[in-house]
């Protein structure tokens, strides 16, 4: 997981981590306030889940990598990382 404001020349590799994971029903990924998120992700049980950004979709400067996740409670949470 990129930290904020690291300076990156390649991919960007996301490791999402669940702090309860048997109630995520799914994450999204978006980038730069995106309105479609660059993937959706189905919640499976597991601890983390793993995303690839192409380095070709990021643009120069800072970059805002948003995930929400999907509690199957209805309720959502987002977090916000950004990467140079």
């Amino acid at each position: 997981t990129p930290e904020s404001q690291t300076n990156s020349k390649s991919n960007i590799s996301l490791k999402i981590k669940a702090v309860t994971p048997s109630v995520i029903s799914k994450l999204e990924v978006y980038l730069n306030d995106a309105s479609t998120p660059v993937t959706t992700i189905t919640g499976n049980g597991a601890v983390s889940y793993s995303y690839t950004i192409a380095m070709a979709s990021l643009k120069d400067g800072s970059n805002k990598i948003a995930v929400k996740a999907y509690l199957s409670s209805g309720s959502t949470y987002t977090d916000v990382r950004y990467v140079r």
